[in-house]
């Protein structure tokens, strides 16, 4: 058997992880062709077939999967050396992928950018704020902020605060006798969602007249009156014109995990994007967790 070529490794795990040699040559900043002739070279140093190519993409073969579990730890591995070795005592630095929910994104981590570039000028973060659950495992990001600790893989996960979600409508639909029914659904993918799955039945079902696919986008329907909506507290109490239905009530607090693959959580950007965020967490705990607005104002 030939020796494996790191480079031709490379170009596999990314095409596993991306499902089309032209995700690849997109990430890899090299052409389609290179790609393919690096998995062939790759598959013929192993004697393996490594994917089950058609025109919907790559899909792994049962020898492609388990290199696939080598080749993710030999990246691990390296990029954990690569950061022992170069920076040495020297501050992070370097990019860090970071998968979180918008309302983290937007109301914890993004009104603290300029403190974070500040504190360490040489890291450079890539927020990737979304509903949908980003896999770490395909190499989606890097690290993330969650809802939902990870049931399997091989991953570091510790809790680093609560989030509370309540339903919100204008100040003017609130005044209105009798009851409302919210009309704004989630799409059907993203229903797994620890927030989605707290929805009034009747929008969790398909009767819910309409669906949107972020959470700012059910922001957008209940200051445009159509509402209520289910909103993380921490969003919903700072956006003017909108107030919580019924009354005050806090609809479920949900606890948040700070998640990472195991063969990087050793890396000093990790650790310090870590320390930062346990921090910024711990100064808006009593906003994340649907502290009563109108308590904190009389203070």
């Amino acid at each position: 058997m030939k020796d494996i070529d790191w480079d031709d490794l490379r170009h596999f795990l990314f095409t596993a992880r991306l499902g089309t040699a032209s995700g690849a040559a997109q990430e890899l900043g090299t052409s389609v062709s290179t790609v393919t002739r690096r998995i062939t070279t790759l598959e013929k140093a192993l004697g393996s077939q490594l994917f089950e190519r058609s025109r919907r993409g790559y899909e792994p073969t049962e020898a492609g999967l388990r290199l696939l579990a080598y080749a993710d730890r030999m990246e691990q591995d390296l990029r954990a050396a690569e950061d022992e070795i170069r920076t040495g005592d020297a501050e992070p630095k370097g990019v860090l992928r970071v998968a979180c929910t918008e309302s983290v994104a937007y109301d914890v981590l993004i009104p603290r950018l300029t403190a974070f570039h500040e504190r360490y000028p040489r890291l450079r973060l890539e927020l990737r704020a979304s509903p949908a659950t980003l896999s770490l495992g395909r190499g989606e990001a890097d690290c993330a902020i969650r809802l939902s600790r990870p049931k399997e893989g091989d991953f570091v996960a510790s809790r680093i605060g609560r989030m509370a979600f309540a339903y919100y409508t204008r100040a003017v639909a609130a005044n209105q006798r009798g009851s409302v029914t919210p009309i704004v659904g989630w799409d059907r993918r993203l229903r797994t969602v620890a927030s989605a799955q707290l929805l009034h039945p009747a929008v969790d079902s398909e009767e819910a007249p309409f669906t949107i696919d972020t959470g700012m986008g059910h922001l957008a329907a209940a200051r445009h009156g159509a509402g209520p909506c289910l909103i993380a507290c921490i969003t919903g109490d700072r956006t003017d014109g909108l107030v919580r239905w019924p009354d005050t009530q806090v609809v479920g607090r949900y606890p948040v995990w700070f998640v990472v693959r195991t063969g990087l959580a050793r890396l000093r950007r990790v650790r310090a994007f870590r320390a930062f965020v346990v921090d910024a967490f711990r100064e808006e705990q009593a906003a994340l967790e649907g502290a009563d607005p109108s308590v904190s104002e009389s203070r």
